[in-house]
């Protein structure tokens, strides 16, 4: 699954998910669409006819916070694990508000050349001089090549994105009725961003989703390091499109426990012998912590503008055999330089 952008944008949708119609078939499973708020009320999902036809139920994504997990079998529902890869949806409206930050870490490799021992024996030893006559400038023992900056290395993309909720009864209609349900979408966040239980006599967790994808190896030799895997996809509107992704954390605000409302889960969607009922606050606001799995390049950020797949992001093959050879080309070149600077050469 991915979304890619559309060359003509009045023939064809101006964004669509790759192969299948994953939003449009997700959007109407409700065991695998959880929405947080009507943000899927007042469009249509299904294509118009005639003149409307075309772009009108791919326009909705522009105003949607969606989330998609692919090929995840640790996903939870109603406390019951799904345990089968499959593709999972979460929408939202988009927050009212949004900002986030890139950046590279710059560094002065030749700090340490002057510390303040010598810089003090510097300073007082050229006024000295000074006082008995000489004629030399005052000078100080930090030297401005010190100060030079050499590019050390880019972070990831992080952000934290605020969803504000409104709460609806999930009702007795079929399920393919649309409803916002904060509970069940908090139940899947939260198999995104915490450890799930072993499931050995060891009892050691299982570690959350990661997209990182880790090949070594020599030569056409290789070892795949898999960790537990999930395609976690999130699009923000036409704003960004953060593929390969991790969600770090989740935080839930309730600002009036007092408004309730209640639930009515028939037995044909609630795990069990029989349904439930239950109340829950009207309104919450959630927030997500997202990052990229890597430091984000200036190509993969051109990719999150323009609302493209970033496959090379998580993937990542390293060739020990290549290194080396490289690394041995790299020491043949140190040595001579050095021979022809001492003029062995």
């Amino acid at each position: 699954m991915a979304i890619a952008a559309a060359k003509d944008m009045n023939s064809k949708p101006v964004v669509t998910t790759e192969g299948t119609p994953v939003y449009e078939t997700l959007a109407k499973k409700a065991s695998l669409h959880k929405a947080l708020d009507f943000s899927n009320i007042g469009m249509p999902i299904t294509t118009l006819s005639g003149a409307n036809s075309g772009n009108e139920r791919h326009l909705r994504q522009f105003h949607q916070t969606r989330i998609f997990v692919e090929g995840f079998s640790g996903m939870n529902h109603h406390g019951k694990a799904e345990g089968q890869p499959a593709t999972y949806l979460i929408s939202a409206n988009l927050p009212q508000s949004l900002s986030y930050g890139l950046s590279s870490t710059w560094q002065a490799p030749l700090s340490g050349m002057g510390n303040s021992t010598a810089n003090a024996i510097m300073q007082f030893g050229s006024q000295l001089v000074k006082d008995h006559g000489a004629q030399i400038a005052s000078a100080s023992g930090i030297h401005r090549a010190t100060t030079f900056l050499i590019w050390g290395g880019a972070k990831p993309l992080e952000m934290t994105i605020k969803i504000p909720v409104i709460d609806d009864n999930y009702g007795t209609k079929t399920v393919d009725d649309i409803s916002t349900n904060l509970a069940e979408a908090l139940e899947f966040l939260s198999c995104l961003c915490l450890p799930a239980e072993g499931n050995t006599g060891a009892n050691f967790y299982t570690p959350p989703p990661s997209p990182l994808n880790f090949s070594v190896g020599w030569g056409d030799k290789s070892l795949n390091l898999h960790l537990r895997y999930a395609r976690i996809m999130v699009q923000l509107g036409g704003i960004l499109l953060i593929d390969n992704c991790i969600i770090k954390s989740i935080n839930v605000s309730y600002p009036n426990t007092k408004t309730l409302i209640k639930h009515t889960y028939p037995q044909s969607i609630s795990p069990g012998s029989t349904g439930m009922t239950y109340l829950t606050p009207l309104l919450a606001e959630v927030s997500i912590t997202l990052s990229t799995i890597e430091a984000v390049t200036a190509n993969a950020y051109s990719k999150m503008l323009w609302l493209k797949p970033q496959n090379d992001m998580s993937n990542v093959k390293i060739d020990l055999k290549e290194i080396w050879e490289g690394a041995k080309e790299v020491g043949k070149g140190l040595m001579n330089a050095g021979k022809a600077a001492v003029g062995m050469e």
